[in-house]
C-alpha cells in the first residue's frame, strides 16, 4: 500500500517550474474494502509499513508467521459507550475513548517494542526527477489505549508519569523534540489522557524522519502503545533551482 500511494503521487509531478505547497492530513481511514470496522490492519505482504501521502509509517512483521511485532498499525477497534471492555480482544490496540457503535473512524497505534524498526515515521519524497520535497510536522491527536490505561491505574504511584517524546531528524541530524504527557500520578489528582488531545509537533521544524519514544517509569510491566490520529504536516514539492 505504501509503494502504490507514493508512486501514484509522484507520477503526476512531471515538467519544469513546478512548485506546490499543501497541508497533508493523515486520518488513517483506509478504504473499507481492504480494512473493516472492528479490525486491525498492517501490511503482511511487504512487511515494512503503511503509507499516506508522502509519509511512511513503518512496522515489523514476522517473516514466517506474519505476526505483527512493533511499530505502526491501523486500528478500527471501538470502545463501547459503556466503557466495558472485558471480553473484548486486542485491548492493547484499542483506544480508551468511549464512542457509540456508529463511530467508524480508524486510527494508528504506535507499538513500542524491542523488535520494532529503527525508523518510525519518514518523509518518503526527498528528490525525484529533478523535484525536491520538504516536510514540516504540525500536530497529531493522541490518546492512550485501554490496556495502557488499565496498567497505569494498577501500577503507577505518586510521581509516576507516562511521556510521549517525538524527535525530528533532517539529513541525519536532530532538529528538535517535543513531549506530551499521557499521564501523571500525584497525591492530589491522577491525570490520564482519555480523550483525543492535540500534540503540537511544530517544534520539530523541517524533517525527513520522526522517531517516537514512550517513556515508562522504571520497573513497570505494561504494553507500550499510543493511539494517534489526524496527523498534520506541511509539504512542499518543487523543481530544483
Amino acid at each position: 500500500m505504501f509503494a502504490a500511494i507514493v508512486t501514484a503521487a509522484v507520477s503526476c509531478l512531471d515538467g519544469s517550474g513546478y512548485n506546490v505547497s499543501y497541508t497533508a492530513e493523515v486520518t488513517f481511514d483506509y478504504n473499507d474494502e481492504v480494512f473493516n470496522k472492528d479490525s486491525l490492519f498492517f501490511d503482511t505482504k511487504y512487511k515494512v509499513g503503511l503509507g499516506w501521502d508522502y509519509l511512511a509509517f513503518y512496522h515489523k512483521v514476522d517473516e514466517t508467521t506474519s505476526e505483527f511485532r512493533g511499530g505502526f498499525l491501523v486500528s478500527g477497534l471501538q470502545t463501547p459507550e459503556s466503557g466495558a471492555v472485558s471480553g473484548l480482544s486486542h485491548n492493547q490496540y484499542r483506544s480508551n475513548v468511549k464512542m457509540p457503535a456508529s463511530w467508524k473512524n480508524k486510527y494508528a497505534v504506535f507499538c513500542q517494542t524491542s523488535d520494532m524498526p529503527e525508523n518510525h515515521l519518514e518523509f518518503a519524497f526527498k528528490d525525484n526527477g529533478g523535484l525536491v520535497g520538504t516536510c514540516a510536522m504540525k500536530s497529531v491527536y493522541v490518546t492512550n489505549t485501554v490496556a495502557v490505561e488499565n496498567a497505569m491505574r494498577e501500577q503507577f504511584v505518586d510521581g509516576d508519569q507516562l511521556i510521549l517524546k517525538a524527535t525530528g531528524y533532517l539529513a541525519g541530524e536532530k532538529t528538535d523534540h517535543a513531549e506530551f504527557k499521557l499521564a501523571e500520578f500525584t497525591t492530589a489528582k491522577d491525570s490520564v489522557v482519555s480523550a483525543w488531545t492535540l500534540f503540537d509537533l511544530s517544534k520539530l521544524g523541517t524533517v525527513d524522519k520522526v522517531v517516537f519514544d514512550v517513556q515508562v517509569p522504571p520497573g513497570k510491566e505494561m504494553p507500550v502503545t499510543v493511539c494517534m490520529d489526524n496527523m498534520m504536516a506541511s509539504i512542499t514539492v518543487k523543481s530544483e533551482e
